[in-house]
C-alpha cells in the first residue's frame, strides 16, 4: 500500500441541496420552556441552543409564547416567517451559522441557527464509492473540503471529481440545467 495522499480544498460552494439530504428537527428549549430540548436543537460554543437545517431545506420551531418579533442576522443565509403565533418556519438558504432572536411580550429567546450545507449526502456517496477509504467531507469558509488519505492518487482524483461536480451543480452556474442527469461517480460508468 502507497502512503495517503492528503485531499485538497475544492471550488466555494454556495448552496448543496441534494436530493435525500435530512433536516435536523427543530425544537425549543428556550427561557421560558421548563422541559428538555427536542431533537434537533441542541447547546452551541456560544453558550445559546443552536437549531441545525440543511440548505434547500426547513424546519418549524414552535414556540411557548406568541411571537411579536423575530430577527435573523443574515437573510442569504436562512429566512424565518411566522406561520401562526406560535410557530416560525425557518428555511435554510446557504452554510453558515447566524443568530436568531425571537421576542414575545414577556419573553425573549436567542439560538444559534446551522444551516449545514448537506454534505452528508456527498460523504455517503463517497464512501459508498470508495469502500475502506478514509476520505471525510466537511465545509469551511464555504467551501466543500475532503480530508484524510486516500490509498491512491487515482481514488483521490475521482473523490475529487465527484466532488467538484457536485460544487458546480450547486452554483448559480448549473441553474441553465433543468430536468438533466449528470453522472458524478468519478469514471466508473464510463464507457
Amino acid at each position: 500500500m502507497t502512503p495517503g495522499i492528503r485531499l485538497k480544498r475544492l471550488a466555494p460552494v454556495l448552496v448543496i441541496a441534494l436530493a435525500g439530504a435530512l433536516a435536523a428537527p427543530a425544537g425549543l428549549k428556550g427561557q421560558a420552556a421548563q422541559q428538555p430540548a427536542p431533537a434537533g436543537v441542541v447547546q452551541g460554543q456560544s453558550g445559546f441552543e443552536r437549531i441545525i437545517v440543511t440548505a434547500g431545506r426547513s424546519v418549524v420551531l414552535t414556540l411557548p409564547f406568541d411571537i411579536k418579533r423575530v430577527a435573523i442576522t443574515n437573510p442569504e443565509i436562512a429566512d424565518a416567517t411566522g406561520v401562526s403565533p406560535r410557530e416560525l418556519l425557518i428555511d435554510g438558504k446557504s452554510a453558515g451559522t447566524i443568530s436568531l432572536i425571537v421576542w414575545g411580550d414577556a419573553s425573549r429567546v436567542q439560538y444559534d441557527l446551522e444551516v449545514d450545507p448537506g454534505v452528508t449526502t456527498l460523504q455517503a456517496r463517497l464512501q459508498s464509492l470508495f469502500p475502506g477509504e478514509d476520505i471525510e467531507v466537511s465545509v469551511s469558509d464555504g467551501a466543500i473540503v475532503l480530508s484524510g488519505h486516500a490509498s491512491s492518487n487515482t481514488v483521490m482524483l475521482r473523490a475529487a471529481e465527484i466532488a467538484e461536480v457536485v460544487c458546480f451543480l450547486a452554483s448559480p452556474r448549473a441553474s441553465f440545467m433543468t430536468g438533466a442527469i449528470v453522472s458524478a461517480d468519478g469514471g466508473y460508468t464510463a464507457a
